[in-house]
């Protein structure tokens, strides 16, 4: 936001300011829109970013924020939302363009159900910082009955991640508790995430 504020600036013969302040033209990010009156011109600066983020629901989120930036234009002729993208054909910018976000969603759905993402699948992380006891991969793996367990994935501060997968992962979530208080009883600090949006 920043470096947008700044270049635009530069350009010289405009009012510009960050939001909330108002000038002619705003700078802001999503958390401004709620309170962001009509404007005649709404400009999504690399929407890419937002539609290829790193979770699995970073298209749909997409489509969400940019829809209520769109939200945003004033009615009447001549006023209009522009987004900045690569992607042109994107299901996400498609949908936008035609105001209909149903095509988008299914398409979304028969994804993750290829995938087994929820709605259709479950995803837990399982992640442990501090001392790691000795057998967290090995007790996951039984913990997880027929679910598929990926990693561990080292992370910052010396922590391992864990992501397990599956049609229902009730019964792993059953089975774990008594294993995430025997690692708690050894000082390890276990965070569970379920249907997370970072994997």
């Amino acid at each position: 936001m920043g470096r947008i504020l700044e270049e635009l600036k530069r350009a010289g013969g405009l009012q510009v300011s960050a939001a909330p302040d108002r000038a002619p033209v705003m700078v802001g990010s999503e958390a401004d829109l709620a309170g962001l009156d009509p404007v005649d011109l709404a400009v999504a600066v690399d929407a890419d970013g937002l539609i290829l983020g790193s979770h699995f629901r970073a298209a749909e989120e997409a489509l969400r924020i940019l829809a209520r930036l769109a939200g945003r234009v004033a009615a009447g002729g001549g006023h209009r939302a522009m987004i900045q993208t690569s992607l042109p054909d994107h299901p996400v910018i498609d949908a936008l363009r035609r105001g209909d976000p149903i095509p988008f969603l299914q398409l979304e759905l028969e994804e993750r159900r290829t995938l087994g993402f929820p709605p259709n699948g479950d995803l837990v992380v399982v992640e442990l910082r501090g001392p790691i006891p000795p057998g967290v991969d090995t007790g996951l793996h039984e913990a997880a009955d027929r679910a598929v367990v990926l990693g561990p994935a080292a992370r910052r501060e010396g922590a391992q991640r864990w992501l397990i997968q599956g049609n229902d992962l009730t019964g792993f979530r059953h089975n774990l508790r008594p294993l995430v208080q025997r690692w708690r009883d050894t000082g390890a600090t276990v965070r569970i995430d379920s249907d997370p949006l970072e994997l």
